[in-house]
């Protein structure tokens, strides 16, 4: 359940079009802390991530160790986040509506860390998801489309009436049941639950302007391909952050960025300016935001959609040829746990 945007050095484009190849330096020993973190309006257990910066060519983000992390109120009241796993603070805290808090922190290299005051803003309702089947065209790598099926997620809500803007933003985690065959005598079959086995899917942003008249969203948060990883159970995980506008706005320049597609007049990708300052003056990225938060949690099983979709091991009379290595060894696939997730039936 670990999702999450990773932060890159975007790099100007230096040409377009360009007859010569261009090296584009890359200094591997000036990395950039990076900063990932909210504080809900819920009392759960909160996040805050620091890492650094990472070369074009890795996927994996290097953690920061033995940082100082504290949420700080507007009276200087103080929460202490302990370091859980390497570069993963956490704290079991919420933010308290009518309060202002700030990231306050030193990092392992004596710099201190900090952020502006934040509202606390008010939750916005999401009341419902409910599930289409539908037929989708994909292009693939080779540029031929063909038609799938899929099923597409949308969410709704609304209030009755609004009085300021809202600045919200959908996030999501994704998990799916696959139980293994009796392949051995000697073993049990065990039950895994694979968690968010597809990249990271478009930033999802929605505002809403004030309103004398009920007023709210019917949003397309997730599609999910009809294939054997719906044949048994699939559950999505979903969450709606509200934002003040400043943090908001640090989502909408990278939705800028992601959702470009190579036309010529796409904006030049550049550096996008977070919100959390060092007290040397250097380059910190990231964010960290005080935010409302509502969830909902949407299970799907088979039976709930008309396209028909076998389970992963198949069924009796009718198992895959050959069958996958994951039918007697579930946790090979990647994002596969034992643990099950406090939502499933």
């Amino acid at each position: 359940m670990k999702n999450k945007i990773q932060y890159l050095l975007l790099l100007p484009l230096l040409c377009i079009a360009c007859v010569d190849q261009i090296e584009i330096p890359i200094n591997p020993e000036d990395p950039v802390i990076v900063v990932d973190g909210i504080f809900t309006n819920l009392e759960e257990t909160q996040l805050i991530k620091i890492s650094e910066s990472i070369a074009l060519e890795s996927q994996v983000p290097i953690p920061v160790s033995g940082a100082l992390i504290y949420v700080e109120d507007q009276d200087g009241n103080r929460i202490s986040f302990t370091e859980q796993e390497e570069g993963n603070y956490t704290a079991e805290a919420r933010a308290e509506a009518g309060n202002q808090y700030r990231l306050v922190g030193t990092l392992p290299d004596g710099r201190e860390i900090t952020t502006e005051l934040q509202e606390t803003p008010e939750s916005f309702p999401l009341k419902d998801v409910r599930i289409v089947d539908t037929l989708v065209t994909i292009t693939d790598e080779s540029g031929d489309s063909r038609r799938i099926h899929a099923i597409d997620f949308y969410a709704s809500g609304a209030v009755n009436s609004l009085e300021i803007d809202k600045y919200l933003r959908f996030s999501h985690e994704t998990v799916y049941q696959i139980r293994e065959d009796f392949c051995s005598p000697f073993v049990a079959a065990k039950t895994c639950y694979v968690y968010n086995d597809v990249l990271a899917e478009d930033i999802n942003l929605v505002r809403i302007e004030p309103s004398n008249a009920p007023v709210g969203y019917n949003k397309l948060v997730h599609r999910r391909r009809i294939d054997r990883t719906m044949g048994e159970l699939f559950g999505l995980d979903l969450r709606l952050y509200s934002y003040n506008k400043k943090e908001f706005d640090y989502w909408e320049n990278l939705k800028l960025v992601f959702d470009q597609n190579g036309n010529i007049t796409d904006n030049i990708p550049a550096r996008i300016e977070g919100n959390v300052r060092a007290s040397d003056g250097s380059e910190i990225q990231g964010q960290f935001a005080v935010v409302g938060k509502t969830g909902f949690i949407k299970l799907v099983a088979n039976a709930d959609f008309p396209t028909i979709a076998l389970p992963v091991c198949g069924i009796p009379g009718f198992r895959p040829n050959p069958r996958p290595a994951a039918c007697c060894s579930c946790l090979v696939l990647k994002g596969a746990t034992l643990v099950r997730p406090e939502f499933w039936p």
